[in-house]
Parts: C-alpha cells; structure tokens; sequence
C-alpha cells in the first residue's frame, strides 16, 4: 500500500493533534515522499487560506468573519493570509517559489513583484537571499532619509497659518506630494 494521507489515518498515525510515525513501516522511500506532500501542504494551505477569506468575503460579507473562525487561526494570521493572496493573485504566483518569498515582496507595485520574483526562480534564491538582494547598498538609506527630511521641510516652510486659527496651517498639494514621494521610495528600503 502506497503512502497517502488517507493511508495515514487508517492507521492512526495522522490525529488532529499530530504525526505519530513510531509504529508505521516506513521505508526510506515513503518518509521522503511524506516530506513532499507535508511541504507541498504546508505551502499550500496559506494560499488557500488567504483565498478562502477572499472568496468568503465577497461571498458572505460581514458574515464571513464569524464563518472563518472555523480555521482557529489568529485575526493577525488571517490578514497576512489575505494580504499576500490579494497583493499577488493565482494567476501572478510562482509554483516553484515559497509563500514567504511572496509575502516578502507583496507590499511592492505588481511589475516589481513579478521582477523580484522572476529573478528569485531563476536564480534560485531562499527567501532568505531574496531579503538580502532586495536590501539597499550601503548610503541608499541615507539618501533616502534625507530625501524624506528635505520633503517634510518643504511641508513646514510653505505652511501658512489659517486665518482664523493659529494651531491650524494651510499646506499646499505640491509639498505634500514631495513627501508622500519621498515616503514611498523609503518603503522598499
């Protein structure tokens, strides 16, 4: 009998609260194939989680989240789920790359996640090496300080106080725009 999910609950071996191998005769064979299908599931699942709530969201509305207890997850669990499931869809991710190499570029714009994750497969990064390409030479995070304070003072400096009231200023868009920019390029820092 080949090894299978099902073969491990007939057997007991598979419980809610575990993997019992002790008393299975497994063969070399079967324990690395069992390591394929855990890993396999293990990726697997967070996609299909994060879609689930997705799918029960627009399905169900507010109703859904009382429905999506059933997981047993955490709240914090089921958003990081739904935000890499939203950010990159099926049709975007990359079967030979981990979830956590997704979720490592999710909060990008969608041309640089499918760069950074092109360029991960090809070379074969972990997740690990993903992070440390996708760091910034050494001074780029100065620059992007500085660019970040010389934007906030062109905020501060095109204040004009509101008439009727000190505490409030008036900003101009342009000087907020600058920030905001500034900001954004500080986020893939």
């Amino acid at each position: 009998m080949s090894l299978s999910l099902e073969r491990l609950r007939s057997d007991g071996a598979l419980t809610p609260v575990g993997l019992n191998l002790a008393k299975m005769n497994l063969t070399r064979e079967d324990y690395e194939t069992l390591g394929f299908v855990l890993g396999g599931m293990h990726e697997t699942l967070k996609w299909a989680i994060g879609d689930y709530l997705i799918e029960g969201e627009r399905r169900y509305g507010e109703e859904a989240y009382q429905l999506q207890e059933a997981l047993g997850i955490s709240e914090e669990s089921r958003r990081q789920y739904v935000r890499v499931a939203e950010a990159i869809p099926m049709s975007r991710r990359h079967s030979e790359l981990t979830w956590s190499h997704h979720r490592s570029v999710a909060a990008l714009e969608p041309a640089e996640q499918d760069e950074w994750l092109r360029r991960a497969q090809e070379a074969g990064w972990s997740k690990a090496d993903l992070d440390a390409h996708r760091k910034p030479e050494n001074g780029k995070t100065q620059v992007v300080v500085e660019e970040v304070i010389r934007a906030a003072n062109e905020v501060v400096d095109d204040a004009k106080p509101y008439p009727d009231d000190e505490d409030i200023c008036l900003v101009l868009t342009a000087p907020i725009d600058h920030l905001r920019e500034a900001l954004g390029r500080g986020e893939s820092v």
